[in-house]
């Protein structure tokens, strides 16, 4: 059964994603999906005014709140290297497995080079 957009009901389909906005900062635990709740808005945060570091907000709490984007995005950016962002975003996240492969093969090198 096929079904038709126009037939569909959808909340929030005419809003913005905050995945596809060039303030989104996307969660890079290791395996983490690129638009997990875990992201963070570069546009909202705290500065520590001992240490000089930035506290960021999660994306999701500034969409629920009116004084930040709100829920129709009154901030929201276009990001115009998306497929760029997503690509590090899988790259970084994606490091623990490459360094433990690189470990297994340099050791299996080395150990079929002393058996010579």
């Amino acid at each position: 059964m096929k079904i038709d957009k126009c037939d569909q009901i959808i909340k929030n389909i005419h809003l913005p994603s905050c995945k596809n906005c060039r303030f989104f900062k996307p969660y890079t635990s290791m395996g983490s999906e690129f638009a997990s709740s875990s992201g963070k808005c570069v546009k909202f945060g705290e500065k520590n005014l001992f240490t000089d570091e930035i506290t960021y907000d999660y994306a999701s709490s500034c969409r629920i709140s009116e004084n930040k984007c709100g829920e129709y995005g009154k901030y929201f950016e276009p990001e115009p290297n998306l497929n760029l962002k997503i690509t590090k975003h899988n790259v970084v996240s994606n490091l623990p497995n490459v360094y433990a492969l690189v470990l297994l093969a340099v050791t299996l090198v080395v150990g079929t080079l002393r058996n010579r």
